[in-house]
């Protein structure tokens, strides 16, 4: 599994960012926190839900998409899922959840979208 993650800061520089080590970054309305992951296993997922507080829940769903495009809102994040097109392959459901501070992408394998970032 790959998690990336990256600190985008409006008062100084981007940088790569430890997520399973810093947390999230609470109460700084200048920096956001996104994570990437490009595989849906529990087991690799898990260690990264406890450390961002997803609910159990929402973490099966990530890891068992459905493949139909929905949108859920919760009392402190909102998730949805889509359809990534990509010419020449095949349609990829990505899953996004944002928080405050946050926004966690969710996908199996990679996604040249989101690698140009």
């Amino acid at each position: 599994m790959t998690i990336r993650a990256r600190l985008f800061d409006a008062d100084g520089a981007d940088t790569e960012y430890d997520i399973l080590k810093e947390g999230l970054v609470d109460g700084h309305e200048r920096r956001l926190v996104w994570v990437d992951v490009d595989t849906r296993t529990d087991a690799d997922l898990t260690p990264l839900a406890r450390r961002i507080e997803l609910a159990p829940g929402l973490t099966r769903s990530l890891g068992h998409p459905t493949g139909t495009p929905h949108v859920r809102q919760y009392p402190d994040r909102v998730s949805l899922s889509i359809v990534a097109l990509e010419p020449d392959q095949d349609p990829e459901v990505v899953d996004i959840v944002a928080g405050q501070d946050w926004v966690l992408t969710v996908h199996d394998g990679t996604l040249p979208a989101i690698e140009r970032i």
